[in-house]
């Protein structure tokens, strides 16, 4: 049994979630959608810590549902059609698509990156010891961003096994569409961050 999960603040995502939701029951998917208040302001902004808030918030739902499977999605995606049993078939205790930054500027060449909007959690142990080394370092009001985190958490786990289940999963609508102007996205992330950022 598979369930996707999301949290979205009030305000601008919460508005965004709707989207998603109206995706997810159009395909028939399992999920929660669970709709916070804004984190208080323990980083350098706002909006910084309520994306920190992401790793207690999946610890939270793998311990809600004992023995399931996980897809964690941003409030802004939209999934086209249904990619769970694509997730289901990788053998991994998590999978995340990570991007060559070099695609994005030639400076950046050979630099990844990994994009955790979508993420795949098995219930494994490495998956367990992976949340709760990114909600430590998440912790850290002096952290770097979410994403920094969660790549820092993946490399002090010993032997986690990481799938990437290529761009198709974590469609950046505009970014990626430049890069793969042929590409049907399955789970399209709208990139709302732009926005509250500003």
């Amino acid at each position: 049994m598979s369930i996707v999960v999301c949290f979205a603040t009030v305000g601008l995502y919460e508005k965004a979630s709707k989207k998603l939701e109206k995706s997810l029951e159009e395909l028939d998917i399992k999920y929660e959608i669970d709709i916070i208040p804004n984190r208080p302001e323990t980083h350098s902004s706002r909006w910084t810590s309520n994306t920190h808030y992401r790793s207690s918030y999946l610890l939270q739902k793998l311990q809600q549902h004992p023995g399931e499977s996980l897809l964690s999605l941003d409030a802004d995606a939209i999934v086209h059609s249904n990619p769970i049993s694509v997730f289901e078939s990788l053998k991994c205790d998590i999978a995340i698509h990570s991007i060559d930054r070099g695609l994005l500027r030639k400076r950046w060449k050979g630099k990844f990156q990994f994009l955790p909007g979508t993420l795949w959690l098995n219930p494994t142990k490495r998956t367990m010891l992976f949340l709760n080394e990114w909600k430590e370092l998440a912790s850290n009001p002096l952290s770097k961003g979410d994403r920094f985190c969660c790549a820092n958490a993946i490399r002090k786990v010993p032997k986690i096994k990481i799938a990437d289940p290529g761009p198709r999963y974590t469609f950046i609508h505009d970014t990626m569409r430049n890069l793969y102007p042929k590409m049907k996205p399955i789970i399209e992330h709208m990139q709302l961050s732009r926005k509250c950022k500003k």
